[in-house]
């Protein structure tokens, strides 16, 4: 394997050790935003104001920020797991060509005169 695959192979491992992490913190994000900052979020909008429409925006805006986030990790997740596959594929086919490139060519002798 030559150096420029190895750096390429070493950028996929990178890309999907951040793709672990960010898959876990992304988990405990989205768990901590569906289970326990609803309430303390929407404790603190009823304590800032008594006027029920207000109320009902806190409610709104908190489902929106909810759907924002699920629907940045989910495309962020996708994109990185689609760039490691392009990478993998891409290292596979350097991997292709450096083996054909050490094989000896292949020469065709025919086994009977030819005659013209």
């Amino acid at each position: 394997m030559s150096k420029q695959t190895r750096f390429i192979f070493l950028f996929c491992r990178l890309l999907a050790s951040h793709l672990n992490f960010s898959f876990f913190t992304g988990i405990y994000m989205i768990y901590t935003l569906f289970k326990r900052i609803p309430d303390t979020a929407l404790v603190n909008c009823s304590n800032r104001s008594s006027n029920q429409t207000f109320i009902d925006r806190c409610h709104e805006r908190l489902k929106i920020l909810k759907i924002l986030v699920v629907v940045t990790y989910s495309v962020t997740w996708l994109m990185e797991l689609w760039g490691i596959f392009i990478i993998t594929s891409y290292v596979q086919q350097l991997k292709e060509e450096v083996a054909t490139e050490m094989m000896p060519p292949i020469v065709a002798i025919p086994n009977t005169p030819m005659h013209f």
